[in-house]
């Protein structure tokens, strides 16, 4: 069986997974409702969102599943620099990886994540503002830090749905 196997915290993994499913036609799972309704080392794309480099629930995945492709949903979106070290983290290797931003929505969060987004929010927002130049990436960074919001976009999974159009027919 393939099927988009997902864990999200504030929603905007499980939009990206929702969107995906309904263009690709692929069954959809929450990683706790999959343990229940996939086979070990079933075909899965894992969606995971992004907690500093590491991709959340996908070790857990990997270690069920067949994991084909990763799509990581962080706050904006990232440069290659930190996508080498999302991959090298998780150890992701030998599959495709897409890199999507989900957004900074404070009022999504529960109260004991709060405080320390808050203060690194602060903490980010002054650090980007220092540089002379910024990348195309630290500036998305510091306008998803300056302007809360969903950036969550169909657009955005395009190369993800190509991917799946041409390797992951179910």
């Amino acid at each position: 069986m393939k099927a988009i196997v997902y864990e999200s915290f504030t929603g905007h993994t499980k939009a990206y997974a929702e969107l995906l499913s309904k263009s690709s036609g692929i069954r959809l799972f929450s990683l706790e409702e999959a343990s229940s309704k996939l086979n070990r080392e079933d075909d899965v794309l894992y969606m995971g969102w992004l907690r500093a480099e590491a991709v959340s629930g996908y070790k857990k995945a990997a270690k069920k599943y067949n994991v084909c492709a990763v799509c990581a949903v962080g706050l904006a979106r990232i440069d290659e620099k930190t996508e080498a070290a999302v991959k090298k983290m998780n150890n992701i290797f030998g599959i495709p990886f897409f890199a999507l931003p989900g957004g900074v929505e404070m009022d999504k969060l529960p109260g004991y994540y709060k405080i320390p987004m808050l203060v690194l929010r602060k903490f980010m927002v002054r650090s980007l503002k220092k540089k002379p130049v910024l990348t195309t990436a630290e500036e998305d960074q510091l306008d998803a830090w300056t302007h809360e919001g969903s950036r969550v976009n169909a657009e955005e999974l395009e190369p993800v749905l190509l991917w799946v159009r041409t390797n992951f027919k179910t």
